[in-house]
């Protein structure tokens, strides 16, 4: 997350792989899956990771600031 982006916004990894999302900005952001029931608040400066073991395509937003989207490929 930087900018009030994530950085890439779409990106594709194999099941089982841990994504960590680092928040570069001084603000806060979540990393929102409304499909996968997540919803984790990141601080400035902080980190959020999850491992995906399902296949599949997965869409994720802030919670906060709806201009910041992403996708994520499970393959």
């Amino acid at each position: 997350m930087q900018n009030y982006k994530f950085v890439p916004n779409s990106i594709t990894v194999p099941a089982g792989t841990e994504v960590i999302w680092v928040n570069m900005d001084s603000v806060g952001h979540t990393v929102t899956f409304d499909s996968l029931g997540i919803d984790e608040s990141v601080s400035g400066g902080g980190q959020y990771s999850h491992v995906f073991d399902k296949p599949g395509t997965y869409n994720y937003r802030c919670a906060i600031h709806p201009s910041m989207i992403g996708i994520l490929v499970v393959t």
